[in-house]
């Protein structure tokens, strides 16, 4: 079994996998790490899904926020008493015609590895639904075409609630209608169909300046992206994309 912590701006998604199958998945605020109560937690977690620390062969970390990962791995060298993989550009296949592709984040770097190896021989775009929405286009042959990054649903919700005195923060919902009558609903019709029309919007755009002789295979990832599934955006829903990429580079990087 490999244990795999995707660090994200507003959660570590921790996942245990056999294979490509996630077995447990659980999240802790990142907001909120204080090493020992994170240990304290994860003690818990092992205890309450009956997992042994001795089950854990492998580890791996994808991390977007550089003050968390130190203290991560530290953790799983004292638990696990392995050295964790660190998802980083120079362990991937990507490469890029033309560009920089060096500033590309651990997590869009999982979601890329892990799209190329669940759906092998496609054009792909990936949107990964998080604190940030990020847009990756990538060819059937590996190679990076450019994608496009915007503020996600919760950050969003964060601003206006920041720069507006009269707004707060409301519930983040999948919403069926713009009409809203009240305050919460109306921002509630607001945010979700701004996130809803950039989506649209930038797929559409991506698709004719990359891939203007085929149709890109379009997989949806991330936090909030189930709240988008019945508008026909994503061919496939994947939820873990980005957890499969972690230990797949970690279990292939093993080998070689």
């Amino acid at each position: 079994m490999i244990i795999v912590f995707d660090i994200g701006n507003t959660h570590i998604v921790i996942g245990f996998l056999n294979g490509s199958k996630i077995c447990h998945e659980i999240r802790y605020p990142s907001a909120d790490f204080k090493k020992e109560l994170f240990e304290k937690y994860m003690a818990e977690q092992f205890s309450l899904k009956q997992i042994k620390t001795e089950e854990i062969d492998s580890c791996a970390i994808s991390s977007v926020v550089p003050v968390l990962t130190g203290p991560l791995k530290e953790y799983c060298v004292k638990t696990f008493k392995k050295e964790p993989f660190i998802v980083d550009i120079t362990k991937t296949i990507l490469k890029a015609k033309q560009g920089d592709i060096s500033e590309l984040g651990a997590d869009r770097i999982a979601d890329i590895e892990a799209a190329l190896f669940l759906y092998p021989n496609r054009d792909l775009i990936i949107l990964d639904f998080g604190t940030a929405n990020t847009f990756c286009a990538i060819s059937k042959e590996g190679y990076y075409l450019g994608g496009a990054i915007s503020a996600g649903l919760n950050l969003t919700m964060k601003a206006l609630a920041l720069g507006a005195a009269q707004l707060g923060e409301v519930p983040l919902k999948e919403v069926q209608y713009t009409a809203g009558m009240t305050t919460e609903t109306q921002i509630q019709a607001g945010l979700y169909f701004t996130i809803l029309g950039g989506a649209k919007e930038i797929t559409k755009r991506l698709q004719s300046e990359v891939f203007p002789d085929s149709k890109p295979f379009i997989i949806g990832t991330g936090g909030i992206a189930n709240l988008y599934t019945k508008h026909g955006i994503f061919d496939v829903f994947e939820p873990n994309l980005t957890l499969i990429g972690i230990a797949y580079l970690a279990r292939k990087y093993k080998k070689s």
